[in-house]
């Protein structure tokens, strides 16, 4: 199977939101030897969608599932339309501190008056490339002082961090590409 190409969701057949299955897809019940393990929110418990029923917004159709928050306040200056590819037809990222299928649902990172894109874990050489002006934003958003930086990058054993208290995703702008 090719996956379905995802707008704000970049390479998903290499993050950890799907894994190889092969099973039958719970929406269109056909084999197409990959699921989605991301984290959802809905009122059945749904295992096994492929990323084609997710792309396709049929999944979120069928079973009104949710992948994605889109009622934050970081979020309200967006359309609807990116609202609804967020919400409806983009897998949500997975966080390490997280089981697979727990409806533990996050934000989205915007930018540009749009989604960004998301490209996974962050590595050690995406962090270290952080404008020094930019590392306070990423800080105060985890509530952690600025003065920490060196011990969060020393927390990033072989390229990835590792845990939740040092765990950071990357997104890009669509518009700009700042990271």
């Amino acid at each position: 199977m090719i996956f379905p190409i995802f707008k704000y969701f970049n390479n998903p057949a290499n993050s950890n939101s799907f894994e190889k299955f092969e099973g039958i897809c719970s929406c269109c019940n056909q084999k197409q030897g990959w699921r989605y393990i991301g984290p959802y929110q809905c009122n059945e418990s749904i295992s096994d969608l492929c990323p084609i029923c997710i792309a396709s917004g049929d999944a979120h159709n069928k079973y009104a599932i949710i992948f994605n928050k889109g009622n934050n306040p970081e979020m309200s200056h967006l359309s609807d339309e990116i609202i609804a590819e967020l919400v409806q037809r983009t897998p949500s990222y997975q966080a390490r501190r997280f089981e697979p299928y727990e409806t533990r649902i996050f934000n989205w990172i915007t930018h540009c008056d749009d989604a960004c894109v998301y490209y996974g874990y962050a590595s050690i050489d995406d962090l270290n490339s952080v404008r020094i002006e930019d590392r306070a934003g990423i800080f105060n958003a985890k509530k952690i002082a600025i003065q920490y930086w060196d011990w969060f990058l020393s927390e990033v054993p072989n390229g990835l961090l590792t845990d939740f208290s040092s765990e950071a995703h990357h997104f890009r702008c669509l518009h700009c590409n700042k990271d």
